[in-house]
């Protein structure tokens, strides 16, 4: 699977990209989740790192997921 990110006005703005399945076992075990991050974990504390907003503004991030079959 290739997962890119499109860049707005020339930037990149995710980080890291989680991505996890359930087990065999579980009741739907053929989904995948992509969880798209714009930092890593306790980027909170680190102010460097998060992707601050202005009140009342909105960004968009475009994420194109390719799969192609085995």
């Amino acid at each position: 699977m290739t997962i890119a990110e499109r860049p707005g006005d020339a930037q990149y703005l995710l980080a890291n990209m989680q991505f996890w399945t359930e087990p065999v076992s579980a009741p739907e075990p053929e989904v995948v989740c992509f969880e798209p991050m714009v930092s890593s974990e306790d980027a909170l504390n680190r102010p460097a790192d998060r992707l601050n907003m202005a009140p009342h503004s909105s960004q968009q991030i475009v994420l194109q997921l390719t799969a192609t079959p085995l």
